[in-house]
């Protein structure tokens, strides 16, 4: 527990520094935790040794928080021309890449590096760092009144094979609390800092 305290209060201040800093800097971080969770997406799926595969896959997922300065077209033209490499490629070296390999590394690469890239857009969008709160708020909150809920609560499994300590009565006191400190959020923001948030 004191470790986890420890871990949350020193990465709540790096990412305020980060948010409140310039957007170009809140990019490069997306960009370099988007590389980070593709390299593990690439171990989980056994294409480790997939290494030219992963390098573009990589370079693409980081190059994403940039390209959505450009709003949807610009990310549409680098899915389109992302996805004409791998192709390329399949075409090419088919005898060491199948075609699974490459419909896997795509799929992966497409859900991590576009989910990451929409805290790109919306730090650059208007009240970016009230709106990107929201974002973070449902996360942190979910994962702490679930661990909480889990630990006080918690007797029935939710998914035993897949994470043993995870429990229903966890996950759905998550729900309600992120629900409720996303409401109060929203409520409070614009009395305090007298503006309007895009939640309702």
């Amino acid at each position: 527990m004191k470790q986890r305290l420890i871990t949350a209060f020193i990465g709540i201040i790096i990412f305020a520094a980060i948010v409140a800093s310039n957007p170009i800097l809140l990019d490069i971080a997306v960009a370099i935790i988007s590389s980070m969770a593709i390299y593990e997406m690439f171990g989980a799926l056994s294409l480790s040794d997939k290494k030219v595969l992963k390098i573009i896959c990589i370079i693409f997922s980081a190059s994403l928080p940039f390209i959505a300065g450009f709003g949807v077209t610009g990310i549409g033209a680098s899915v389109y021309i992302y996805l004409s490499i791998l192709m390329i490629m399949l075409l090419i070296c088919h005898k060491n890449y199948k075609f699974a390999d490459i419909a896997s590394a795509f799929t992966a690469t497409i859900f991590i590096g576009i989910s990451f890239s929409c805290i790109s857009i919306v730090r650059h969008g208007e009240l970016g760092i009230a709106n990107m709160m929201i974002i973070f708020l449902g996360s942190w909150g979910t994962d702490t009144f679930a661990y909480f809920a889990g630990r006080i609560f918690g007797t029935h499994k939710l998914a035993p094979t897949v994470s043993p300590k995870k429990t229903v009565e966890g996950s759905v006191c998550g729900i309600i609390g992120t629900t409720a400190l996303i409401t109060l959020y929203a409520v409070t923001l614009p009395i305090f800092f007298n503006i309007k948030t895009d939640i309702f």
